[in-house]
């Protein structure tokens, strides 16, 4: 179910991710409004540019996509999610080795 904090609700996440997969997480928010997401793995936050900050749609809208690393540790880690005002909502996600 999504998670929701001061105003921004994280929709969907990768709640459980493989290797190589191509996942993405959708957040709802303020319309035209900067948002930052650190996705976190065992060696720290993931650097991939897929996750630069992106500016919400009309409708408050912002989804990021990207792969989850070839060498990615498993664990279960924070998905965190930031506006301009400092505001966050944080979720785990879990990355699963086959």
């Amino acid at each position: 179910s999504p998670s929701t904090d001061e105003g921004i609700t994280i929709v969907s996440w990768p709640v459980t991710a493989s290797r190589n997969e191509v996942v993405s997480v959708t957040v709802h928010g303020k319309a035209n409004t900067l948002y930052y997401i650190e996705v976190n793995y065992k060696n720290g936050p993931s650097t991939s540019k897929d996750l630069d900050p992106k500016i919400s749609d009309s409708n408050g809208e912002v989804i990021w996509t990207w792969k989850v690393g070839g060498r990615s540790a498993a664990g279960t880690f924070d998905i965190i999610v930031k506006d301009d005002d400092g505001k966050s909502v944080k979720v785990k996600w879990t990355v699963v080795v086959d």
